[in-house]
């Protein structure tokens, strides 16, 4: 019977040690899956900020200080476009030590030969894509339209938009380091094929 008493006490010491663990791993998990779930809805938004922020560049027609008498991208054109973004992001920018950052870059096809123009401009927080619009130039359509455009390359754009330092998975397991994962994470790029063709290089 006493032997019976002792390993009833002895399990009840075990229950009273193992509850406040099993709580924390608990907490610990339910944490990191609100983590994970605010960082998935914070990706959908920069995917959706970046294609809209390239839509407006590739359809709008913009005039100075936005572009050049060129019609090429200007700095000042990178600057507009951040603002925008940190209203857009402003719930999660204001969040600590989280910056954002744009990258704005233009592709064009100039002369016979198609020579490949590019024009790029950073504002912000450092921002590259994973793909520089140099690399994508053959999603460039090929004109057909006699006297407009036969033989000429559409100009393309693309708008990288990131954050940096970002509250992360990161802070909820400590021992395990994605840092190297969330940067590439938290940022999202959109490319547009230009709706005009540079008139300085129609095939006559």
């Amino acid at each position: 019977m006493r032997g019976v008493n002792s390993m009833a006490k002895y399990q009840q010491g075990i229950s009273v040690i193992a509850l406040p663990v099993i709580i924390l791993v608990m907490a610990a998990l339910a944490l990191f899956v609100f983590r994970i779930n605010h960082a998935l809805l914070t990706k959908a938004k920069l995917d959706r900020l970046s294609y809209s922020l390239v839509t407006v560049v590739s359809v709008e027609p913009l005039k100075l200080p936005w572009v050049t008498d060129k019609q090429a991208i200007t700095q000042k054109l990178a600057d507009d476009l951040l603002t925008l973004a940190k209203r857009h992001l402003d719930g999660i920018s204001s969040d600590g030590n989280t910056q954002v950052g744009i990258e704005l870059e233009q592709l064009k096809f100039l002369g016979e030969k198609n020579s490949e123009q590019w024009y790029g401009f950073q504002s912000g927080s450092k921002c590259q894509g994973n793909t520089g619009l140099t690399g994508l130039a053959d999603l460039s359509p090929k004109g057909s339209v006699e006297g407009y455009n036969l033989g000429k390359y559409a100009q393309l754009f693309q708008v990288t938009v990131c954050l940096t330092d970002v509250k992360s998975v990161n802070g909820v397991l400590g021992i395990v380091d994605f840092s190297n994962f969330t940067q590439d994470y938290y940022k999202s790029s959109s490319l547009m094929i230009g709706r005009h063709y540079d008139k300085t290089s129609w095939l006559r």
